[in-house]
C-alpha cells in the first residue's frame, strides 16, 4: 500500500510540474490530503500516538481527508473540469494550443497536429510558429513581441500557409481568481473561404472599375479632343480663305490697303479667339483627367451627376455650339425626367458620345435630341443629318451603357442619309431611387 501511494504521488507531482504554477495548487491539495491518514495510520502501527477509549484516530484522519478534498475540489471546479474539459478542447473545430507565461506550449488539440503537425515537446511558440511557415518580417516580429511583454487580446491577420490556406490568429489570456496569468489559448481560425471570395470579389471590382474608367476617358476626353480638333481646323479653313497679300502701288490704292488690313486684323483677332477656345478646351480635358483619377482614389461620384438631365444635356449642347464644331443642336423633351445619379450619368454620357461621332465620324450640321417619358417607356432618339454610312459599325461604349439602364438600341442609316439612333428602357422606380455610380 506505501509503494502504491508512493507511486501515485509521485505521478501526480510529475504531472503538476508541468503545469502553470496557479494550476499547480490543485495537485498539492490532493497529495497533501490523501497523505493525513496514511500518516495517522503509520504512527499507530509504530506505537507513536495511541489512541484513547472509544476514539478511532483512522476515522478522523479519513474524516479530515474527506473534508479537504471535497473543499478542493469545490475551489477548483474538478468535477466540472477535469472530466469534460479537454475532451472540450481537443474537440474544438479551430486548431487551438495553451502556452504559459514563458510561450511555452502546453497543450494542443488534435486540429493542430491535423493542419500542422505535432509540436516538439521542447518547441516554444516562436519555434512552432517559423517551423510552420510564419514569415520572418517586421509584423511577424511585432506579433511575437506582444504574445512576450503583454496580457492582452492580440490578433494576427492573414497568415499563409502552404500558400493555399490562410489564417486568422486570436490569443486569449486566462487568469485565475487572484489575476494572476494562468495561461494564454492561442486560436487559429480558417478564413481561407472568406479570403479567396475577397480575392475574387476584388478581381471583380476592379475590372468593372477599369472599365468604367476606360469608358469615362473614352468619352469624356475624347470628346473635348475633338471639339480641339474641330477648332483648329476652324482656324485652319479661316487662315487659307483669308489670306491676302496687299501692294499698294499709289495713293489711289491706300484706302483699299487699309481696308483690307483691318479686315485682316479683324480676322485675327477672331483667331487669336479661337485660340483661346483651344486652349481652355486643353485645360478643360485636364480637369476631367483629374477628376476621375480622383474617382479612382476615393472611389466615389461628383456631385454634378445629381443636377437634373435636362441642364446636365443644355451644358453640354451649348459647349458644342460653342466651339463651332456643328451649326445646331436641336434638343427636345417631355415628361418626368427627374432621374437618379446612376441614369442621369448614363444618359448624359450617350448623348455626349453620340453627338461626338455625328461630329467626327458623320460631319453632320445638325442634330436632334428628343427625350421623352410616355409613362410606361423612356425613349430618347437621336437624328443627325450627317453623310451616313451604308455599314453600322457596333457601338460599344454607348450600348454598354444601354445595358446599365437596362434598355434596348436600335440603329439605322444610309449613305448621304445621316444617322438614326433610338433607345428604349422602362419607366420603373430604380430609375429615381438614389443609387451610387460605381
Amino acid at each position: 500500500m506505501v509503494s502504491l501511494y508512493i507511486a501515485s504521488s509521485a505521478l501526480l507531482i510529475k504531472k503538476s510540474l508541468k503545469e502553470p504554477k496557479s494550476i499547480r495548487a490543485k495537485y498539492y491539495i490532493m497529495i497533501g490530503s490523501t497523505l493525513i491518514p496514511f500518516v495517522v495510520n503509520v504512527l499507530k502501527m509504530y506505537g507513536v500516538i495511541v489512541e484513547p477509549k472509544f476514539i478511532d484516530f483512522t476515522l478522523i484522519s479519513f474524516s479530515i481527508f474527506f473534508i479537504v478534498l471535497s473543499i478542493s475540489l469545490n475551489y477548483y471546479d474538478f468535477f466540472e473540469i477535469m472530466p469534460y474539459g479537454y475532451e472540450f478542447f481537443d474537440n474544438l473545430q479551430e486548431a487551438t494550443l495553451f502556452i504559459d507565461g514563458k510561450n511555452k506550449i502546453i497543450n494542443y488539440n488534435h486540429k493542430i497536429k491535423q493542419n500542422f503537425g505535432a509540436p516538439a515537446n521542447s518547441d516554444n511558440i516562436e519555434q512552432f510558429l517559423y517551423k510552420i511557415g510564419f514569415i520572418n518580417n517586421d509584423k511577424a516580429t511585432d506579433f511575437l513581441r506582444e504574445l512576450e511583454n503583454t496580457t492582452d487580446y492580440i490578433k494576427y491577420t492573414g497568415f499563409e500557409y502552404n500558400k493555399s490556406l490562410y489564417y486568422d490568429i486570436l490569443v486569449s489570456p486566462i487568469f485565475d481568481k487572484s489575476n494572476n496569468l494562468v495561461m494564454k489559448v492561442m486560436t487559429f481560425y480558417d478564413i481561407t473561404e472568406f479570403y479567396n471570395l475577397q480575392k475574387e470579389n476584388y478581381k471583380k471590382t476592379k475590372q468593372i472599375e477599369n472599365t468604367r474608367i476606360k469608358s469615362d476617358m473614352h468619352d469624356k476626353i475624347g470628346n473635348i479632343i475633338v471639339l480641339i480638333k474641330s477648332s483648329i481646323e476652324i482656324i485652319l479653313k479661316e487662315k487659307l480663305e483669308n489670306s491676302v497679300i496687299v501692294s499698294v502701288k499709289d495713293d489711289s490704292e491706300k484706302k483699299l490697303a487699309e481696308n483690307i488690313v483691318k479686315e485682316k486684323y479683324e480676322i485675327d483677332t477672331r483667331t487669336i479667339e479661337k485660340i483661346k477656345d483651344v486652349h481652355d478646351k486643353s485645360k478643360e480635358a485636364l480637369e476631367v483627367l483629374r477628376e476621375i483619377c480622383k474617382k479612382i482614389e476615393v472611389n466615389n461620384y461628383s456631385k454634378d451627376n445629381n443636377r437634373n438631365i435636362i441642364v446636365q444635356l443644355e451644358e453640354v449642347f451649348e459647349k458644342h455650339e460653342a466651339s463651332g464644331a456643328i451649326e445646331k443642336i436641336h434638343f427636345t423633351y417631355e415628361g418626368d425626367l427627374n432621374f437618379n445619379a446612376q441614369y442621369t450619368k448614363e444618359l448624359t454620357m450617350i448623348c455626349t458620345e453620340a453627338l461626338t461621332n455625328s461630329i467626327k465620324h458623320g460631319e453632320a450640321k445638325n442634330v436632334f435630341f428628343i427625350l421623352k417619358n410616355d409613362g410606361s417607356n423612356i425613349s430618347l432618339r437621336i437624328i443627325d443629318d450627317g453623310k451616313g454610312c451604308s455599314v453600322i459599325k457596333k457601338l460599344a461604349s454607348i450600348e454598354n451603357r444601354v445595358a446599365n439602364i437596362k434598355g434596348k438600341i436600335q440603329c439605322h442609316s444610309d449613305v448621304n442619309a445621316g444617322f438614326y439612333i433610338n433607345i428604349i428602357f422602362p419607366y420603373t422606380q430604380e430609375c429615381y431611387r438614389e443609387v451610387l455610380v460605381s
